[in-house]
């Protein structure tokens, strides 16, 4: 097929190029090279992303978002030594991944002025499905409000932490009437966020 250039339709403004670090934050976290790898993704000798996608983890706690941990831990802590694949160490995997997606984006933004942070929700907190389960079924009709709640106190904690959100979606991807957040469609709010 032939490629057609048309260089005086403007169709779209690109805002940069990102990255999604939503799945592997406690690995990079836990990295020996972590500072190179930041450097690859964000520096100026590296590919100069300056989008950073993350995720709105479903075990926060109910009422704070753990923003006040000591997220600069050395590589030498014992915390790294943990296998966070094992099972006896769901707990400590969840805490690497929300300190690691602190200390990626507090990085990010200082270091390499990445300026736009967004969120993607995988599941809403398992208290409020239908199944008591972050995997599978759906958001209960009487949690609605306290999951547009959640999210909005989600934004409130990381834009006081230095982190303004960008932009947020209830949902990363969309299955057969649901979003996998268990969220039917379509999506109404009863408050901005």
């Amino acid at each position: 097929a032939d490629v057609v250039l048309q260089w005086n339709n403007e169709e779209q403004t690109i805002d940069g190029f990102g990255v999604a670090q939503a799945g592997w934050s406690d690995y990079l976290y836990a990295h020996r090279k972590r500072q190179e790898i930041m450097d690859v993704m964000f520096g100026q000798d590296g590919l100069r992303l300056s989008i950073l996608r993350g995720e709105v983890f479903p075990h926060y706690d109910e009422t704070t978002f753990n923003m006040d941990e000591d997220i600069n831990l050395s590589l030498d802590d014992p915390f790294f030594d943990i296998d966070f694949n094992r099972d006896e160490n769901r707990v400590a995997e969840g805490i690497a991944q929300r300190n690691g997606q602190l200390w990626i984006m507090k990085k990010a933004k200082q270091e390499y002025g990445v300026d736009k942070l967004i969120f993607s929700v995988w599941s809403a907190p398992a208290y409020m499905k239908s199944n008591g389960s972050t995997s599978q079924g759906f958001l209960k009709r009487g949690s609605y409000q306290a999951f547009a709640d959640y999210l909005s106190n989600f934004c409130d904690a990381y834009t006081a932490a230095g982190l303004p959100v960008y932009a947020i979606s209830p949902a990363n991807e969309r299955q057969a009437g649901t979003h996998a957040s268990g969220f039917p469609v379509p999506l109404r709010w009863d408050r901005s966020l």
